[in-house]
């Protein structure tokens, strides 16, 4: 399942320009995959079981609410659709309700012009058997975040990753670097305010602004996560059509490992909004998330951990959905998957028609071009 083309022309339409070439040409591009959580849905792998009384195969991520472990060690948020914190949402937007994900892959490409392709493999061990997959050096992976209603919609941050031979280089995009660059903004577009609300507003982006403590853990998942800092709220705008075309008119420009706002010692790296409709989403807490390698690796480094890894006790038998580093994308066929019982995994037909997905070669995938990365824990360990 692929994103409608006129629902993808409609997306792209809203793109601002950014303030890096190779970003600009992925947009561009007509080989640039683009999907989203609906058009590929999250899955992940039963790892542990005998095909029998035990499953293996594939799950989706929504199938996690009926898995059995110690009480307070919940893998799942409460609904049972997605992961817990941090693994099942875009980073900070557990929170969030306003905000639509749109999600791009771009390959890097042979003399010929084909796709340098994604490379997958299986690994057997005793009561598992685990598909893998690398990206080769090159690929570029990302998520636009669009912020909507039931009448407006814009993008408010643009985040990459980009694969090299030991790791991923991370980098988040937005309309503007800091409180002050919005105002600036905002004073240059002259909006058809009164003076007093006008005064306000740039007295708070130019001031202390509104700094609020706030600490995030991963409890369901130990020593992933902790975090605590500073969020700094927006003013309320109460003006959708205008924070709509203002963010539209910006190029967006690299964000990565600067403050938004610095205030008697405290930082805060990006802002939140009370409100439903604004320059950022409401309730996110990326004011926590210093935008660099090393810190974004902090999660990233778990996809495809067994779960057991987290919870010696913990009766199930899968591990974090993604792999290689990426959550939000998957090779598998989601036609097929299982409840219980019988290993039917399978590669994604469209992306090994696209030429995109190919088994793992010795003579074909250089070692220069492919190469497994470092993990934080004993993963696929045998059981």
């Amino acid at each position: 399942m692929v994103i409608k083309p006129s629902n993808l022309k409609w997306y792209k339409e809203m793109l601002p320009k950014v303030a890096w070439p190779k970003l600009a040409e992925t947009f561009e591009s007509k080989s640039t995959f683009w999907y989203d959580k609906f058009t590929m849905e999250g899955m992940y792998q039963d790892t542990i079981g005998d095909g029998r009384s035990y499953p293996t195969g594939l799950r989706k991520n929504s199938g996690g609410k009926q898995l059995i472990v110690p009480e307070g060690k919940k893998f799942f948020d409460t609904t049972g659709e997605f992961w817990s914190f941090p693994f099942g949402h875009t980073a900070g937007t557990d929170l969030t309700k306003n905000i639509y994900v749109l999600n791009f892959l771009r390959l890097p490409t042979k003399d010929d012009g084909t796709p340098w392709p994604i490379s997958y493999w299986k690994m057997s061990g005793k009561d598992q058997l685990t598909w893998l997959w690398v990206y080769p050096v090159g690929t570029l992976l990302g998520e636009v975040i669009f912020i909507r209603d039931e009448s407006e919609m814009h993008v408010s941050e643009i985040r990459t990753r980009e694969r090299y031979q030991s790791g991923w280089a991370v980098n988040s995009f937005k309309p503007f670097l800091n409180s002050k660059h919005l105002a600036d903004a905002i004073e240059a577009a002259n909006p058809n305010w009164t003076v007093e609300k006008k005064t306000k507003i740039l007295r708070q982006l130019r001031g202390k602004g509104d700094m609020r403590a706030l600490t995030r853990k991963s409890d369901a998942f130990p020593g992933v996560f902790s975090q605590a800092g500073y969020i700094d709220y927006l003013p309320k705008f109460d003006d959708k059509e205008f924070i709509r075309n203002l963010s539209k008119a910006q190029t967006f420009v690299s964000t990565y490992d600067r403050p938004w706002r610095m205030l008697d010692g405290n930082t805060s790296f990006a802002p939140s909004s009370d409100e439903a409709y604004s320059i950022m989403p409401q309730n996110n807490f990326a004011g926590l998330l210093q935008i660099t390698d090393e810190k974004c690796q902090r999660c990233h480094q778990h996809a495809n951990q067994a779960l057991r890894d987290y919870e010696s006790e913990a009766i199930l038998y899968g591990n974090i959905w993604g792999m290689d580093q990426i959550f939000s994308f998957h090779m598998f066929d989601e036609s097929v998957y299982s409840d219980v019982g019988d290993e039917d995994r399978k590669p994604n037909p469209k992306l090994v028609s696209a030429g995109m997905l190919k088994p793992f070669s010795r003579e074909k995938h250089l070692e220069t071009r492919y190469t497994q990365l470092e993990v934080p824990y004993t993963v696929h360990k045998n059981l």
